[in-house]
């Protein structure tokens, strides 16, 4: 059982489109709902994202930077904080989060496709070059 939930959680995270897929079948069976489904899914699946760019750059580069994703995340929550203080004049903490979440999700997403291409890139010089 402990081998079959490791397994589960190192493909999630290696691959998280996957994750993102389940949270977004099973939101739409049960919702009826294709935008809700979205965006549970990427709300769902942010942290997955997350985790998978820290360890493509450690699979890639060979060294930690978790320090350098964690506060990515947190200085774009940040501007998240500020332009929605600047346009409202109040916080809305459930727009607030749900903005914090999405920017995080968009950014991180782009940062995921980026680091694939690098890792095939690399990949493949290091085996026509050597």
């Amino acid at each position: 059982m402990e081998l079959v939930l490791s397994a589960l959680i190192a493909t999630l995270v290696t691959l998280p489109i996957f994750g993102y897929l389940i949270i977004f079948i099973v939101t739409k069976q049960w919702t009826k709902s294709h935008r809700r489904a979205v965006q549970y899914g990427i709300n769902g699946s942010v942290l997955l994202f997350v985790l998978s760019v820290h360890y493509m750059i450690q699979a890639i580069f060979g060294i930690s930077l978790l320090w350098l994703v964690i506060s990515v995340a947190i200085l774009l929550s940040i501007a998240v904080v500020i332009v929605h203080l600047r346009y409202s004049g109040e916080i809305h903490y459930p727009k607030l989060l749900r903005g914090m979440v999405r920017l995080n999700a968009f950014v991180f997403v782009l940062f995921y496709f980026l680091l694939v291409v690098v890792g095939i890139t690399k990949n493949l010089f290091k085996l026509f070059l050597s």
